[in-house]
């Protein structure tokens, strides 16, 4: 029984990433192993849908309040990137009106 729980509380912590089909193929296999009811087995499923719910949103919410509080750290804004497009295109022309200079004064030594 407590090989069933485990793989229950393991199964809820995966729940995200499984669709309803696995999950009731785990559920009928938990319902023979430990000998439930199909009424129990039901309640397992839903519980463990629920959970994966949860688990989903809970997720989320601190993906979300991680980007919101510390995204400007985390991920370059279009801003910052637009910003070092524009140094590099400045740089580039830069670069591109020494090198014809620098081939003169090479060809003139």
């Amino acid at each position: 029984m407590l090989n069933v729980l485990e793989k229950s509380f393991l199964f809820g912590l995966g729940a995200i990433a499984i669709s309803k089909n696995k999950a009731e193929a785990f559920v009928r296999e938990a319902t023979k192993e430990a000998k439930l009811s199909p009424e129990e087995g039901n309640q397992l499923l839903g519980t463990i849908l629920e959970e994966g719910k949860n688990a989903k949103a809970s997720l989320t919410a601190t993906i979300e309040e991680v980007i919101s509080s510390r995204g400007q750290a985390l991920i370059p804004g279009y801003k910052s990137i637009a910003c070092l497009e524009k140094k590099i295109a400045d740089l580039e022309e830069r670069l591109a009106k020494l090198e014809p200079a620098a081939n003169t004064k090479a060809a003139d030594a």
